[in-house]
This record gives C-alpha cells, structure tokens and sequence, in this order.
C-alpha cells in the first residue's frame, strides 16, 4: 500500500488541476483568460514530475475556447508552443478541436476562422490525414 502512494497523490493532482481549470471555465471567459495567462509558462516548467498531459491538454483547449475577440492569432501562436505537437491527435483534438468550439471566433464575420481551419487541414492532411476525420 505504502508504494501506492505516489501514485494516489498524482492522480489526486490530476484530478484538483482538472477539475480548477473546469470551473473556472464555466464562471467567466475573462476568469479563463487571468488564469490561462497563469497557466501558459507551466506547460514548459521543469516540475519534478512532468505536468500530466491532461492537463496541458485542458489548457490548449481553454485557450482556444476563449471568446477573446482575435482568440485566432492566439491560437496560432500556441502552434508554435513547446508544449504541442501537430502530429499528436489528443492535442491537435484539444487545440484545434476547442477553437472550433468558440462560436465568436471560428464564425467570425470576417472568414479568419475557417480561413485558419483551412490551414491547419491542409498541415495535418500532409502529417495524419486519420485526425482531419475526427
């Protein structure tokens, strides 16, 4: 039981960062923004154990849910980001799959957000054509 330990305490850690990021997700899209600008050096800080990759998933997909007006420029500086990886499908699903979410700006009036879509289809069809499907 005694080396169960470490493994209980990750997955409680998990569980606490989930479920913060989730309320805050649903009190305000302004407390989203605060606490994302929080979270975006912890993806790349050197913690003891690395930050579990749910979490850094959650987060990708909390910024570009965001109904920030011109949350696309945000979104597409997080390609560049150390934390994401276009062949990884959990994260181009969390990424790409939550800016689609965003009504404000994936139906912007001015065409950017299908515009970037576009984009991003045409990068993954050359890298995994199976995740475009999904």
């Amino acid at each position: 039981m005694a080396s169960m330990l470490p493994l209980i305490r990750l997955i409680f850690s998990v569980l606490a960062w989930l479920m913060a990021i989730t309320f805050l997700m649903f009190v305000s899209p302004m407390c989203v923004h605060l606490f994302s600008l929080i979270l975006e050096v912890l993806p790349t800080y050197n913690f003891i154990l690395p930050l579990p990759f749910q979490v850094v998933n959650k987060w990708f997909a909390l910024q570009a849910m965001s109904d920030i007006p011109g949350n696309v420029e945000n979104v597409r500086k997080l390609l560049s980001h150390p934390a994401f990886d276009l062949r990884n499908p959990n994260k181009v699903y969390s990424l790409i799959g939550g800016f689609c979410g965003s009504p404000v700006n994936f139906h912007a009036k001015d065409g950017l957000g299908y515009k970037f879509l576009g984009e991003i289809v045409l990068q993954l069809d050359k890298l995994n054509p199976q995740v475009i499907l999904h």
